[in-house]
């Protein structure tokens, strides 16, 4: 693991619990491009976590979904925790937002107005 690993996991986290998806999603990438040992799947999973998030709130449904379930594969890998992380607690939530993204999708254009609803009470990483 390289030397920006936490730094860029607690600063990648910060930027998600602020519900800022796509910054996130660049502090996350960008260590995850130069990491080649352990963690990056989790790195990687985040990433998709982030742009899921990110492509959640705007309504895009079914790529929320898509990279809800490719984030699971990748961040379930570190189940129970790592890195001070509970990955358990956050499977589960990732899960749940993947259970609201289905059901959202189904509603059609109603689900585009449930979504602003739901993100201002989404539950975050900490």
């Amino acid at each position: 693991m390289s030397v920006g690993f936490h730094e860029a996991l607690e600063k990648g986290i910060a930027l998600f619990d602020e519900q800022k998806f796509f910054e996130a999603y660049e502090v996350f990438e960008e260590q995850w491009n130069i990491e080649e040992d352990e963690g990056a799947d989790l790195l990687q999973g985040l990433l998709q976590l982030s742009v899921g998030c990110s492509k959640f709130e705007t309504g895009q449904f079914r790529a929320a979904i898509k990279l809800f379930e490719l984030a699971l594969n990748k961040i379930g890998i570190y189940a129970p925790s790592a890195y001070d992380m509970d990955i358990d607690a956050l499977l589960v939530l990732v899960r749940e937002w993947l259970e609201v993204a289905r059901k959202f999708e189904e509603m059609g254009p109603a689900g585009l107005k449930a979504v602003q609803e739901y993100m201002s009470r989404l539950r975050v990483l900490n």
